[in-house]
């Protein structure tokens, strides 16, 4: 049902009916306004005023009746849906029905069906609606089209993509309409009826528009009754959806014009060649257009020289003067008076100027002509640029009448044949060009395509006229007249000779490759979806079947997968459907004809096959391969068991371990929490001690678990843009208090800056806590500092301690997992030795670099390399 609320009228005397009616709409879910009316004058009124979507009237009911308000309704408000509510029926009653054309009708004891049938009925309506819209616009497109070509006084025309022309207007304005009969163009290609050089300007013109041109201009002439007459066509493209469907043309005679253009181009030519100057200049005086000789005896070049003004080449001129003149000018229309000019060099002479009012373009311009210097002031008008000469069409084009009789050729098809246009003319062009001759039945099944008004497209085997044989590609297309009578046949040719010798070939290369497939030793096939085209004998030798059997239409390939088989290529399908790249060459396990599992190795690529997309395959039995595959993962199993035994242990123990120890640290917080007030000094000692110790074990539990997931490959990393220096800033207060309690010089040197990396914020913010809290366990005395470097994108980390250092020998061993250095590490310092190992986990799952020096004695420094992140969290 419509989204939006219906408006409803109901004609209905009865209102145990209406309330009836109005019921069922509800329980159909059809919302809306309803009204009832009983009279004509009610309906009527309400037609106008409530203007409903839908109408429900009583077929027989007395008075006025179902079918008067039909006929008031499509005389008033045609696009509402009628529906007759009706009871029981006979044949005549059906039959009226019929005759009334509702939109719907529906039993009254069948209201339950209400819902589809206003369904039905709105969307006739609509349907209504929109044809007669549809009709109003055509109507009025129709319209304004005639009135348009009514009044110009042009030529237009229509050509279809064909090359055929469906309409042509000559204005009754239009002196030559009596020479340019519109019968003589309607119906026929314009190869046929223009001269060989209008179509050939024509045909480039059609390549344009093809490249994206929108609109051509060209220019020719015609010999219309032994008079020249040239003329210029506004040739614009025709397209529905992108599809070419043609070009608009609208013609001009411009004879005059061009008579004026060559008496203005002689003039140009003369006042250029005077030996007087000559200047042209608006009303404020300045320069647009001076002629040769004013720039030789002023002494300047043409650019310069239309940069000045009148004013600065007649300094004796009154500067307050020149609106004066200009209005003399004006009245006058010629002012004749003597000035002196200026040359470049300072030097002036007399000049006699004779000053003339033009008007050009709606413009009013001063023409002086000064003695001793000669050009024109300013070109009337650019001739426009002629269109470049345009290139013949590639194709051969031949209109004949439906005999075959040859009434027009272009150039290309006098070039492939040998035959002038004057050879052609009016001769039978399947005796013209007689070579293999097609047969009767043939040019009769072409003459019963063509009369359908369809085209024929085939090839013949024609003769040249020197006797040699070409192949041609052929379109044969009726030309119709605007009865729908044919009256010619279009040819469309084109030379394949060449195609057909490499179709030859290729046939041969094509036999020799069959010979060469037949022979190898991988299993090949071509496969169009799920159809093989074609398969091998070592590929029948590797499956059990027939070439017969695979490469019939009803064959179904996944015979010839397992379960696994048909997992591997719907995997492989699934991918390439959500954009990724899937390899070419993969393996899946198949079944042979005589149910044998075996494991093919497949190499596909892509290939064209008849002209369409196709896959070419190479197959291969790898079974002996895959099974020593799988011994070798067995053995590779078994070598891993042991390590996967340790991780389990870990992870279990760390369970264990932690889930009493969470109980002892949260049940002792409480306790001392509780008893706070009531516990010595001693006492509370204990429980400082208990919580240290739990919070100690959790750590090394924390410490266990992580190692275990990372070496396990289950640890999940989540990189994000974190700000390095608010994570430094952090670590450095939570450890402050640890400094201060061994009296260490503690600090952090940082830019007062955000600066993004990268990275897991808890992997970089416990490699942070493990460093730093390493540098104040270990350094007794002296000072801990951390430094924060940044140049261009990369980034430094340093902590750095004076503490006990890290002998040489344990450097190699000083990122492995539960090792510690015997000296102070193992004896002195509490620890399971992970911490370090963590780290470096920590650093390598983020893509950051680690630098460790270190002498035994003499404090370390450690450098971690980070590059800046070029992203914001604002603008990810």
């Amino acid at each position: 049902m419509p989204s939006n609320e219906l408006r409803i009228l109901l004609l209905e005397n009865r209102k145990a009916d209406a309330d009836r009616i109005e019921t069922a709409l509800r329980e159909a879910n059809i919302s809306g306004t309803i009204k009832r009316v009983s009279t004509q004058t009610e309906f009527i009124r309400q037609l106008t005023q409530f203007h409903p979507d839908l109408i429900l009237a009583d077929y027989s009911r007395s008075g006025f009746a179902g079918p008067e308000a039909l006929e008031i309704t499509r005389q008033r408000l045609p696009e509402a849906a009628f529906i007759f509510m009706i009871g029981p029926v006979n044949e005549v009653t059906a039959v009226d029905l019929l005759k009334t054309k509702a939109d719907e009708y529906i039993l009254r004891e069948h209201l339950s069906q209400l819902s589809p049938e206003i369904r039905e009925a709105l969307k006739t309506a609509r349907q209504r609606k929109e044809n007669a819209q549809i009709l109003d616009s055509l109507r009025a497109s129709e319209e304004r089209y005639r009135s348009v070509v009514e009044s110009l006084h042009d030529m237009i025309f229509f050509v279809d993509e064909q090359g055929i022309f469906r309409d042509f207007f000559v204005s009754s304005g239009l002196k030559l309409r009596p020479l340019i009969p519109e019968d003589q163009f309607i119906g026929k290609p314009y190869a046929a009826v223009l001269p060989a050089p209008v179509t050939a300007q024509i045909d480039a013109t059609i390549q344009k528009i093809h490249q994206g041109t929108g609109t051509v201009e060209i220019k020719y002439y015609l010999d219309l009754h032994q008079e020249i007459r040239w003329f210029r066509a506004t040739i614009t493209g025709r397209f529905e959806k992108g599809i070419y469907r043609g070009f608009t043309g609208i013609v001009k005679d411009i004879t005059d014009q061009r008579k004026t253009e060559e008496t203005l181009r002689l003039a140009l030519e003369s006042v250029e060649n005077a030996g007087d100057a000559v200047y042209w200049m608006n009303a404020e005086g300045h320069f647009f257009y001076v002629n040769q000789e004013a720039c030789r005896e002023l002494g300047y070049t043409r650019e310069e020289l239309l940069q000045l003004s009148a004013l600065e080449i007649s300094p004796h001129f009154p500067k307050g003067a020149w609106r004066d003149h200009w209005q003399r000018l004006l009245e006058k229309k010629k002012v004749v008076f003597e000035a002196v000019h200026r040359r470049r060099d300072g030097s002036e002479f007399p000049v006699e100027i004779s000053a003339n009012l033009v008007e050009f373009e709606g413009q009013k311009y001063n023409c002086a002509y000064a003695r001793n210097i000669s050009e024109r002031a300013a070109s009337e008008s650019q001739i426009r640029v002629l269109s470049k000469g345009l290139e013949q069409s590639p194709a051969m084009v031949v209109i004949t009448d439906t005999a075959w009789t040859i009434e027009h050729v272009n150039p290309r098809f006098e070039k492939v044949t040998g035959f002038t246009r004057q050879e052609s003319l009016n001769k039978n062009l399947r005796v013209l060009l007689e070579g293999d001759p097609a047969s009767e039945a043939e040019y009769e099944q072409i003459q019963a395509v063509v009369e359908e008004g369809k085209t024929w497209r085939g090839r013949f085997h024609n003769r040249r006229k020197d006797g040699s044989y070409y192949w041609e590609s052929a379109i044969i297309s009726p030309v119709t007249d605007p009865d729908g009578k044919i009256t010619h046949l279009l040819n469309l040719k084109e030379d394949i000779t060449e195609q057909v010798a490499a179709r030859q070939r290729l046939e041969e290369n094509e036999a020799r490759f069959r010979s060469v497939v037949e022979h190898s030793n991988d299993g090949l096939y071509i496969l169009k979806g799920n159809h093989f085209l074609f398969v091998n004998q070592r590929f029948v030798e590797l499956t059990g079947y027939s070439s017969e059997e695979v490469t019939r239409e009803d064959f179904d390939f996944s015979v010839m997968l397992t379960a696994k088989g048909k997992a591997t290529i719907e995997k492989r399908m699934e991918a390439r459907k959500r954009g990724e790249t899937v390899p070419d060459q993969y393996v899946f396990q198949g079944i042979t004809k005589n149910q044998r599992i075996v494991y093919f190795e497949a190499s596909i690529s892509s290939i064209t096959w008849d002209g369409e997309s196709a896959i070419l395959g190479l197959l291969r039995d790898v079974t002996h391969t895959m099974l020593l595959q799988q011994e070798l993962k067995e053995a590779l199993k078994l070598a891993r068991q042991g390590e996967e035994i340790k991780r389990l242990f870990l992870a279990n123990m760390s369970h264990e371990i932690r889930t009493p120890l969470n109980a002892i640290i949260g049940f002792t917080d409480l306790l001392q929490q509780t008893l706070d007030d009531r516990l010595s000094e001693e006492e509370k000692s204990f429980f400082d001690q208990v919580l240290d110790s739990g919070n100690r074990l959790i750590h090394t539990v924390h410490e266990i678990m992580d190692i275990s997931q990372i070496e396990a490959g289950s640890f999940a990393v989540h990189r994000e843009p974190i700000d390095i220096v608010a994570v430094l800033k952090g670590v450095h207060l939570a450890f402050a208090a640890g400094a201060r309690n061994k009296n260490l010089e503690y600090t952090l040197t940082c830019p007062d800056q955000v600066l993004w990396v990268e990275a897991d914020p808890l992997c970089i913010q416990r490699s942070f806590e493990n460093l730093l809290d390493n540098a104040i366990k270990y350094t007794q005395s002296g000072s801990v500092h951390i430094r924060l470097v940044h140049k261009n994108d990369d980034l430094w980390v340093e902590f750095e301690d004076t503490g006990i250092g890290i002998g040489e020998t344990y450097k190699q061993r000083l990122f492995e997992p539960f090792s510690q250095e015997s000296e102070g590490y193992t004896k002195k310092y509490q620890g399971v030795g992970l911490g370090l190992a963590l780290t470096k986990k920590y650093l390598d799952l983020n893509s950051v670099g680690i630098e460790v020096h270190s002498r035994k004695g003499n404090g370390t420094r450690i450098r971690l390399h980070f590059k800046k992140s070029k992203e914001s969290p604002e603008s990810i």
